[in-house]
């Protein structure tokens, strides 16, 4: 075997660009090999299906629902092979899918049985990363998983599902100050999943996690979108200089007074870069006012309750002033489920043109969505504004949910700002009025007016004479109406050359179902445009190859034999020199050419002396 084998970084590195089938192999193949392969294969494991597994084939068994599970027992004997390797378990990441028939799950009795029967207290103890939404055991296992795992982990992600009732905010408060005692080092933290759904908590919770977060001074991503922490617990988390991402539901009533003091002169959140903020629109204003990282490049306001309308301007007003101007990239407006607001009372909020005027001082975004529930009171002119503002954008969806009401759509010549100004653009959504004027008509004297355009073609502006260099993949429409679909996909392939993907969002009930169907046949036109244009681009490519050889060829070739004819004169008056300057000129050809060189030379200028 090689001798960089031997090399023990060498050998990791192997292994770590090798997948499991590889390393099962390299395992068994050599004792070089085996003991770097099989901790490889440990590290990061999908469940804990394949350690439950190690233990003896009479001991578990699965069912005909893939449910594994303990058939007898357990002896201390059956657990050497589990601790080998759970030794080498350094993260545990998620689990397959219920949909893959190859996965198996386990049986909800299975934990107390390896609780009560474990030789040791620590059956993790080289953890660093625990994801406990995917290991699929239910929400009372988790203190007693955590009490199994050593204090090295820096890494935990709970999801919503750990708490399923408010009844249960005692587990809520074991599993968190268990958190803090067996956890010092820990460095990101997520309780709550990430589509800010309603949960309930107690006050007990509150103060629980507002404990934790104030003992964890390593802290560099901290996310609790589903209980709210207390204002000094937020105040604590804000001198951190560790801290870059922070994920939060906002208390209600926070004066924010004692945070000058608290932070001693320095600036709040300094190193932050990613605030993502669960709040009602009087909390998020009264937090802006105190609160402005000097640093962020993302920011999501996610609204807990419906903005009232006098509030609307204020809110935006807020977010310009609360963010830098020269670092943020990314701005996410969106709203939770909030309870017992109707329909109605979400359209007594309107969102005008002028209040998201403020926002376009923003010069760096690359990002942009705005989903409201609200109504919305937009001019055509908001949107050129945008795409004139945001040159580097990469996705913009603006207002395109099937849940947010416009008094008036836009026409579809919105869009083409966006080929014009956004030449990075992906993602697009923005619902539409997809009517065109009407067709060329004939003129008095039988002569057709706007000859040889469609009606489609009048709305490309500056567009109707240059290509378009936009990037744009996918265009998300809402609920649009494409009451023409060959002229739309002609259109849009106008617009945006590289467009093949059209997402609707229609509601789940009393979906229109025909206008979904239209939709798809503007994609399967955008989609054989877009192949038409590959393989265009194909025979133009192969065009300018043979142009170029032909180039080559006409006159590259009669450039060469003038240099070749010039450098044979040359060569010819040397030689000429040297023989009638006498034997001191001969001499110095000879130290200019080598000998045989100097004669092939001199039989070659012959015809020229």
């Amino acid at each position: 075997m090689h001798p960089a084998f031997a090399i023990d970084e060498i050998l990791e590195e192997i292994c770590r660009c090798s997948d499991d089938d590889a390393l099962a192999i390299m395992a068994r193949t050599s004792r070089l090999l085996h003991g770097s392969a099989v901790a490889a294969l440990w590290k990061e494991l999908q469940g804990l299906v394949p350690l439950v597994k190690c233990f003896p084939e009479d001991a578990c068994n699965i069912n005909s629902e893939r449910i594994l599970h303990i058939s007898r027992p357990l002896t201390p004997a059956d657990w050497v092979r589990f601790l080998k390797y759970s030794a080498l378990v350094t993260f545990i990441v998620g689990a397959g899918s219920y949909a893959d028939p190859e996965v198996v799950f386990l049986g909800p009795e299975i934990w107390q049985e390896i609780q009560s029967s474990k030789p040791t207290p620590v059956l993790f103890p080289n953890l660093r990363a625990l994801d406990w939404r995917r290991i699929h055991l239910t929400s009372t296992c988790l203190p007693s998983f955590l009490s199994c795992v050593g204090g090295n982990l820096n890494k935990l992600v709970i999801g919503k599902y750990i708490f399923p009732a408010a009844a249960e905010a005692a587990l809520v408060d074991t599993t968190l100050q268990l958190i803090v005692k067996q956890f010092p080092a820990l460095r990101e933290i997520v309780i709550g999943s990430s589509d800010n759904a309603v949960l309930g908590y107690s006050p007990a919770s509150v103060s629980s996690l507002s404990a934790l977060a104030c003992a964890l001074p390593s802290l560099t991503c901290f996310e609790s979108s589903e209980i709210p922490l207390t204002e000094n617990a937020i105040i604590t988390l804000a001198s951190l200089t560790t801290l870059r991402y922070l994920s939060i539901r906002l208390p209600e009533g926070a004066t924010w007074a004692r945070l000058p003091s608290a932070l001693r002169g320095d600036r709040p959140f300094l190193n932050i870069i990613t605030l993502d903020l669960v709040t009602t629109t009087q909390a998020y204003i009264a937090f802006s006012a105190a609160v402005k990282p000097p640093n962020i490049r993302s920011l999501c306001v996610c609204l807990s309750d419906v903005p009232p309308l006098n509030l609307i301007s204020t809110l935006f007003t807020s977010i310009r002033h609360q963010a830098p101007l020269q670092t943020l990239c990314g701005i996410r407006i969106c709203h939770t489920e909030v309870v017992g607001a109707s329909m109605e009372t979400w359209e007594t909020s309107i969102i005008r043109s002028s209040d998201l005027r403020p926002l376009l001082d923003f010069r760096h975004v690359q990002a942009f969505h705005i989903s409201l529930r609200c109504r919305y009171a937009l001019d055509e002119a908001v949107y050129a504004d945008m795409a004139k503002a945001w040159p580097d954008a990469e996705v913009l969806l603006i207002a395109e949910g099937h849940s947010c009401r416009h008094d008036r759509l836009p026409n579809i010549r919105v869009l083409v700002p966006f080929a014009i100004h956004c030449r990075y653009l992906r993602d697009l959504g923005i619902r539409f009025d997809a009517t065109f004027g009407p067709a060329p008509q004939q003129g008095p004297d039988g002569a057709r007016t706007n000859a040889g355009k469609c009606a489609w073609e009048e709305l490309l502006g500056p567009l109707m004479n240059i290509s378009s260099r936009c990037r744009l993949e996918t265009l998300a429409v809402g609920t649009s109406d494409v009451p023409e679909p060959q002229n739309v996909a002609a259109f849009l392939a106008r617009l945006f050359p590289r467009l093949s993907t059209i997402e609707t969002n229609e509601p789940l009930i009393n979906a229109d179902e025909t206008r979904v169907a239209l939709w798809r046949y503007v994609e399967e036109l955008l989609s054989a445009f877009l192949k038409i244009r590959e393989d265009e681009g194909r025979r133009i490519g192969e065009e300018i190859s043979i142009d170029v050889s032909a180039f080559q060829e006409a006159i590259m070739q009669p450039v060469v034999d003038i240099a070749v004819r010039s450098a044979q004169a040359s060569l010819a008056d040397m030689v000429n020199a040297a023989l009638s300057d006498g034997r001191d000129a001969a001499v110095r050809a000879g130290e200019v050419f080598p000998y045989g060189l100097r004669a092939r030379l001199l039989q070659a200028a012959a015809p020229a002396c």
